[in-house]
């Protein structure tokens, strides 16, 4: 992937060099420079073991009011509770007792990827840990695969109008409880120190 986002960053003229790197980010990175936005899609946060230390560790990157935008795959998705439903039943969905973690196969890497699902309280809940204020939080569906939203292809007036709704209802409460990713845009608040006397 970092060679993939290299390669499309080479032909662009920026006025500042990009820098790729890779690192484990549950490990602190021990960069002084810090940022004003970090983003994160399609669920990365999802295969990490611990995402309290990683929205921490992403935390300390970033400026006080700086942004952090990211897709976690949703434990109430339509499509989980379905699963849940069928290898569970029907008291086990609703209380919560089914499995938080499950390993799918990737087409793209042809092997099985370690998994863990969240709920919207449950991420909520850590950012808050984490010195994050929630300012918006969203679902994402996939009424339409991935890659039509690209205006280069050519959609029916179908898909079309299926891009359309999803759009709208993106933002919608309590709408995103079940879509398949959750996105959230979230700021970073300043940490306030408490004077002892």
């Amino acid at each position: 992937m970092l060679q993939l986002a290299a390669s499309k960053a080479e032909p662009v003229e920026l006025e500042t060099k990009i820098t790729f790197l890779q690192h484990d980010i549950e490990k602190k990175l021990g960069n002084e420079e810090k940022f004003d936005l970090a983003i994160s899609m399609f669920g990365a946060l999802n295969h990490v073991e611990s995402l309290k230390k990683a929205l921490q560790n992403i935390g300390d990157l970033l400026l006080p009011g700086g942004y952090l935008i990211f897709t976690i795959a949703n434990d109430l998705s339509l499509h989980r509770l379905g699963v849940a439903r069928r290898n569970h039943g029907l008291t086990d969905m609703i209380g919560g007792k089914y499995p938080k973690t499950s390993k799918f196969y990737v087409r793209e890497v042809k092997k099985r990827l370690w998994t863990r699902y969240y709920t919207r309280k449950e991420v909520k809940e850590l950012l808050k840990k984490c010195h994050f204020t929630v300012e918006k939080v969203g679902g994402i569906f996939f009424l339409v695969r991935p890659e039509y939203h690209n205006a280069s292809h050519n959609v029916s007036k179908k898909q079309g109008r299926a891009m359309r709704i999803e759009r709208k209802m993106k933002w919608l409460f309590p709408v995103d409880f079940f879509s398949e990713y959750l996105i959230f845009v979230c700021k970073r608040s300043d940490v306030m120190t408490i004077k002892t006397q």
